[in-house]
């Protein structure tokens, strides 16, 4: 779980690729504060099986557990991991969403 604060600040943003690579990462959860998030947040991460949103996030969702993480505004699919059903409210998938994920 990612922490909604650090040394008492709030957790605002993720940055480009701050997990890339780390296949370690089974799951995460994505705090409410979060309003950013770069991309290849979690490229690489090839032992990512579950994302989920705090369901105070106003920016970002994971809408019936489908373990992807999707922007509320655009409805894009912003991230998945290997087992992420796709909502069809989705329409758009980013660019790297499914970078490298192994099956």
């Amino acid at each position: 779980m990612i922490p909604a604060e650090i040394d008492g600040k709030e957790v605002t943003s993720i940055r480009w690729a701050a997990f890339y690579g780390c296949s370690g990462i089974t799951g995460v959860t994505i705090p409410h504060s979060v309003t950013s998030i770069d991309g290849y947040t979690f490229a690489n991460c090839s032992g990512l099986e579950r994302i989920m949103v705090d369901e105070k996030n106003l920016r970002y969702d994971s809408r019936n557990d489908c373990n992807a993480l999707i922007d509320r505004k655009t409805n894009m699919l912003v991230f998945g991991c290997k087992n992420t059903v796709i909502h069809d409210s989705v329409t758009s998938i980013g660019a790297s969403a499914f970078f490298t994920v192994a099956a």
